[in-house]
Parts: structure tokens; sequence; C-alpha cells
């Protein structure tokens, strides 16, 4: 008798148990790779931190990203835009020199990079103290 009660459950629940079940094993199989845990860099921690003025864990939360990826134009430049806003103007031309000596970094990374430091663009980044 209780197997069988267990049966009519079973088949009154299939539909149910198969949303869920399905729907976990989607979760797992497709997980968000921007996530904190993933592999791609997400910068969205660092902005929040920032726009709450949380200078310190705004830095932290990009020094994290970075280590999946240390030359992320987005990251770097935001990273630059912190220290220029700390009034660190060193360390913000230190974050974008190292976007200028990125060979992967496209003409429009690079000049935008020239654009926030106010690099001339006939400059080359090594040795730049740049104005912020």
């Amino acid at each position: 008798m209780f197997i069988g009660g267990l049966g009519i459950l079973a088949v009154m629940w299939s539909d149910v148990l198969s949303h869920y079940t399905g729907g976990w094993i989607t979760d797992i199989l497709h997980t968000d790779v921007s996530s904190e845990t993933g592999i791609k860099p997400d910068f969205r921690y660092a902005r929040n931190h920032r726009r709450d003025g949380e200078w310190h864990k705004a830095i932290a939360a990009i020094r994290h990203e970075l280590t999946k990826d240390p030359k992320n134009f987005e990251g770097l430049l935001l990273l630059s835009e912190i220290y220029k806003d700390l009034a660190k103007p060193g360390e913000a031309i230190k974050q974008l020199n190292t976007i200028l000596e990125n060979p992967d970094a496209t003409p429009d990374q690079k000049g935008g990079a020239q654009r926030k430091g106010e690099l001339p663009p006939t400059a080359t980044a090594f040795g730049r103290s740049g104005v912020l």
C-alpha cells in the first residue's frame, strides 16, 4: 500500500520535480562566468564600493578581479580613476602606463588612457609622469 501511494505521488508531482531538477542542472551547466568566482573579471562590486565612497574596498575588489586578467583595460582604467579621486596621480599614471605598454591594447584603449591621463598622443608610456 505504501509503495503504491508513493507511485501515485510520483506521477502527480513528476512535472514539479522535473521542473526543479531541470532548473538546478541548467544552473550548474550555465553559471555566470563573470560572477565573483568566475574566470572573467567583473568590476560591478568595485563600482558599487566607489559609488559608496568605500575607496579601499573598491581597490581591493579591482585588484582581486585583475588577478584573473592583469592587463584588463576596464579594471586598470577604473583603478586609475579611483587613484585620481584619492589625489594619488602617481598611482593613477602607473595604471594608465600599464594600459599604454600593453601590446594587446587596441588603439582606442590606448587613446582613452592617454586622454584620461592627459598624455600627448605622441608620448611613450615609459617614464612618463603625466598630469591628471
